[in-house]
């Protein structure tokens, strides 16, 4: 299996094992980022510039209604350093808060923060049906 088919097969099962543990929403959509930290970057550096970013998202319009989930390895194939799966009620609200966050300067300038510390690879966006 392919790197990139591999990280689609790690991202459905984790969309769907955080779309069964979220208590907000019985039905969401989710986008899974699968990411390296940057040569010289550790995962302080990650957990600064998710601080700067959890500062930043509330004021964003819906930003309020993201849920994100940092995920780390501890046992896994050379895929990734970090996870990072987030959460809206829908795919509209997804859509929007990405919108807004890809056009508004205080996203872009974060953004440029979440580049320098990370590199991720893949992007991919699901739905998520609450089972139990």
């Amino acid at each position: 299996m392919t790197v990139s088919g591999r990280s689609l097969v790690i991202a459905a099962l984790l969309s769907a094992g955080l779309g069964a543990a979220s208590a907000a929403f019985a039905d969401t959509a989710q986008e899974v980022y699968v990411c390296k930290l940057n040569e010289g970057k550790t995962m302080a550096d990650a957990k600064k510039v998710i601080a700067d970013w959890k500062q930043m998202v509330v004021k964003l319009k819906g930003g309020d209604k993201y849920q994100a989930w940092l995920l780390t390895p501890i046992a896994a194939a050379d895929l990734a350093d970090i996870v990072w799966v987030g959460e809206m009620p829908d795919e509209t609200a997804l859509a929007a808060v990405n919108t807004e966050y890809r056009t508004s300067e205080a996203g872009q300038a974060q953004d440029q923060k979440f580049r320098s510390v990370m590199t991720c690879n893949s992007r991919s966006v699901w739905n998520s049906e609450k089972l139990k």
